[in-house]
């Protein structure tokens, strides 16, 4: 194996690995964000509504949704690359 293609190798592994972190910390961050917002309007003495709350709860969960899915497909793709490699 040349020195570029084991550069190239690993760069594929760190991208693999960046969007398995993307994707678990885009996950953790709207599940912070979506506990926020629901505790909004008992944390102001519903001078914040439910219906105000929407506003953040609805694009958190949209962002986690994204981020699970950013997750399934990095640890698939990973997982995929150790099975074949596990099999040479």
């Amino acid at each position: 194996m040349q020195a570029g293609s084991l550069l190239v190798v690993r760069e594929e592994k760190i991208m693999k690995i960046a969007g398995l972190l993307i994707g678990i910390g885009l996950t953790l961050l709207s599940g912070i964000a979506l506990v926020i917002f629901l505790m909004l309007p008992s944390m102001t003495n519903n001078r914040v509504n439910m219906k105000e709350a929407m506003v953040g709860i609805i694009p958190s969960l949209l962002f986690g949704f994204i981020g699970l899915v950013i997750t399934a497909i990095a640890a698939f793709v990973m997982l995929k690359e150790k099975k074949t490699t596990d099999q040479n």
